[in-house]
């Protein structure tokens, strides 16, 4: 019997906007009903980009904002709430309590975390 690894990890390589956007819209499906997300990179590999794909193919027709100086940005849409943050100014784990962190983790809620 062979058991599968939960660390194996898939790479998908896009190359701009318009790629990231497009995954972005596949992957709406998958997270509709909730989950948690966490976008790693370097300063401008897309995080945002794909968060707004996200939130756009999940119903929000407005702007979405990069949560940088707020940390989250909510988003109450028909197919559920997604909270989309940022953590790269975080300087101490702790301040995630203060930020409140645990009620924005709930059931049916789309968490996008940048800089987890």
């Amino acid at each position: 019997m062979t058991e599968s690894n939960p660390q194996t990890t898939d790479q998908i390589r896009l190359t701009g906007e318009d790629e990231m956007v497009n995954f972005a819209g596949r992957m709406s499906s998958i997270l509709m009903g909730g989950g948690l997300v966490f976008l790693e990179g370097t300063l401008g590999a897309g995080k945002t980009t794909l968060s707004r794909g996200l939130i756009q193919a999940l119903g929000h027709t407005g702007p979405v904002k990069s949560p940088t100086y707020t940390l989250v940005e909510e988003y109450d849409l028909p197919e559920g709430r997604v909270c989309h943050f940022d953590l790269y100014r975080l300087g101490d784990p702790e301040e995630l309590e203060y930020m409140g962190i645990r009620e924005y983790l709930t059931d049916g809620t789309l968490c996008l975390i940048e800089w987890p």
